[in-house]
């Protein structure tokens, strides 16, 4: 399947790349990181039911960083979509 382009293309100033992939994401995924080792080792003494949520949440965040993130950035790089079927995966992934 062939990627189809959007009708109307929004190109987005170099400046916000450049903010969102080379601050953003690296603060929000060392962040994400050191916070998951913080709840890991705290409910490794003492377990309790708000810092098990907190470190879903803080997992839920790090595997959103990992598994969405990460094509964003080779796809910017690369300056081409995957293909149809990775578009959709995305999409999903994105959303959920």
């Amino acid at each position: 399947m062939e990627y189809i382009k959007p009708i109307c293309e929004v190109d987005i100033p170099l400046f916000f790349k450049i903010f969102y992939y080379g601050l953003v994401m690296p603060i929000a995924f060392v962040g994400n990181t050191i916070t998951l080792l913080v709840v890991a080792h705290i409910l490794w003494y003492r377990p309790s039911v708000p810092d098990t949520l907190v470190g879903g949440l803080v997992l839920n965040d790090f595997l959103t960083c990992l598994i969405v993130f990460t094509p964003s950035i080779i796809a910017e790089l690369r300056g081409e979509w995957f293909g149809q079927g990775f578009c959709c995966y995305h999409a999903i992934v994105n959303v959920w």
